[in-house]
C-alpha cells in the first residue's frame, strides 16, 4: 500500500506535516484545558475548588495534603502530559522522514530505469542498489534508536483510548464535559492514526521500486561480469539501509513495546469507563474526544511504524523482474535479503508493528468491550 492507496484526508496530512502537526498542537492544548476544566468546575459546591482541583488522590492519601505539594505535583503532571504528546510528533517525523528517502529513491529509479542505456546499465544499477542498502541501514539505525519510543507511544495511546471508553459509560451532564469527551477522543484517534500512517509509509515505501526492477528490459542487461558488479553494488546499498534499519529498531523496540502498552491500557480503561452511565453532556464530551484522541494517535503510530516494513519490500517487484540473461547471484542475494529480513519496528521483540498488528490490536479492544458489556450486564440482573 503507497500513499495514493491511503485517505485523501490521510495523504493531505502527510504530505502537508507542518499542518497536521499544527493541529496536533492545538488539540494537545484544548484537550488539557478541557480536562482541568470540567474537572474544576464539577468539584463539590461546598469544597475548595482550588484545593479540589490540585488534590491528588494517591498521592495525599499517604503523604497529607499541602498547596505546595499540590503545585508540585500538578507541575510534574503537566510536564509528563507534554512529554506524552510530543512524542507522537516526534515519531511521526522521524517516520515520514524515513519514508520520504524510500519514496525520492523509488520516484528516481521510476524515472530514470527506462532511459538507461545499454552501455551504462551496469554502473546505473551498481548506484542504485548501493543507495538503497544505505536507506536501509539507515532504517535499521533508526528503528533501532526509537523503538522504545513508538512503544512506550503506542502504550500510551491504547490506554488513554481505554480510559475515554470507561469514561463513555458515564452520563455527560454538561455541555462542558460533552465538549471535552469529544474533542479529548478526537485528538488521541487522530494523534494515534497520525504515528500509524507516518510508520507505515516507511515499510511501503520501501518496497515502491520492486515493480520497477521487475520490468527491467532484457536489452539492458550485458554480460555477466558487468551485471554481477552492478546488481552488487545495488545489495550493497540494501545491506547498508538494512543494517541502518536494525539499528533504529534495536535502540527503540523498547519505546514502541511501552507505547502500544500504554496506549492499549488506556483504551481500555475508556471502554471500561464506556460501560457507565454518562449523566452529562460534559462528560460526553470528554469520552468521545479523549476514546477519539487515543484511538486516533494509536493508530497513527501504528502507520507510521508499519511503513518502514512496507517500503524495504518494494523493490521486490523489480528484482523479480530481472531477464535471464541478467540474473546472476548479486541479484538473487539481494532478493533473498530482502524477502528473509524484516525490516520493521519491534516492541522488545515481542511484537512487530506491521498492519496486522493493527488487526490484532483492533480484535483485542472489540473483544475487551464485549467482555465488559456482558458484565455489565451480568451486573445490572444482580442489582435487580
Amino acid at each position: 500500500m503507497d500513499m495514493h492507496s491511503m485517505p485523501p484526508i490521510v495523504q493531505y496530512l502527510l504530505e502537508k506535516n507542518w499542518m497536521g502537526q499544527g493541529i496536533h498542537d492545538l488539540f494537545v492544548d484544548l484537550e488539557h484545558i478541557l480536562s482541568n476544566t470540567q474537572f474544576l468546575l464539577t468539584a463539590e459546591a461546598n469544597a475548595d475548588r482550588l484545593r479540589k482541583f490540585l488534590d491528588d488522590g494517591n498521592l495525599t492519601t499517604v503523604v497529607g495534603y499541602s498547596l505546595w505539594l499540590a503545585f508540585f505535583t500538578y507541575a510534574v503532571d503537566f510536564l509528563f502530559t507534554l512529554i506524552w504528546n510530543y512524542t507522537d510528533i516526534f515519531l511521526t517525523a522521524i517516520s515520514l522522514s524515513l519514508a520520504n528517502m524510500f519514496k525520492q529513491f523509488n520516484k528516481d529509479l521510476r524515472m530514470t530505469a527506462i532511459n538507461v542505456s545499454n552501455e551504462n546499465t551496469v554502473s546505473y544499477w551498481r548506484k542504485k542498489r548501493e543507495l538503497y542498502n544505505k536507506l536501509s541501514l539507515f532504517a535499521k539505525t533508526v528503528d533501532d534508536k526509537i523503538s522504545h519510543l513508538v512503544l512506550i507511544s503506542f502504550a500510551v495511546n491504547l490506554y488513554f483510548i481505554c480510559i475515554q471508553l470507561l469514561h463513555s459509560i458515564q452520563p455527560l451532564t454538561s455541555l462542558l464535559r460533552v465538549a471535552y469527551f469529544c474533542g479529548s477522543f478526537g485528538h488521541i484517534l487522530f494523534r494515534t492514526c497520525s504515528v500509524c500512517f507516518a510508520a507505515t509509509s516507511i515499510y511501503e515505501h520501501s518496497k515502491g521500486s520492486l515493480s520497477v526492477l521487475y520490468s527491467v528490459p532484457p536489452e539492458q542487461f550485458n554480460s555477466e561480469d558487468n551485471a554481477l558488479f552492478y546488481w552488487r553494488k545495488k545489495r550493497e546499498l540494501y545491506n547498508r539501509l538494512s543494517q541502518l534499519a536494525m539499528s533504529v529498531e534495536d535502540k527503540m523496540s523498547g519505546l514502541v513495546l511501552i507505547s502500544f502498552a500504554t496506549n492499549l491500557y488506556f483504551i481500555c480503561i475508556q471502554l471500561l469507563n464506556s460501560i457507565q452511565p454518562l449523566e452529562s453532556f460534559l462528560r460526553v464530551a470528554y469520552f468521545c474526544g479523549s476514546f477519539g484522541h487515543l484511538l486516533f494517535r494509536t493508530i497513527s503510530v501504528c502507520f507510521a511504524a508499519t511503513s518502514i516494513y512496507e517500503h524495504s519490500k518494494e523493490s521486490l517487484p523489480i528484482l523479480y523482474s530481472v531477464p535471464p540473461e541478467q540474473f546472476n547471484r548479486e541479484v538473487q542475494r539481494l532478493i533473498h535479503q530482502m524477502t528473509s529480513e524484516t525490516l520493521a519496528l519491534t516492541g522488545c521483540k515481542f511484537f512487530t508493528v506491521t498492519r496486522s498488528l493493527m488487526l490484532t490490536i483492533a480484535g483485542t479492544i472489540v473483544t475487551y468491550e464485549v467482555v465488559l458489556v456482558q458484565f455489565s450486564g451480568k451486573s445490572d440482573e444482580s442489582a435487580k
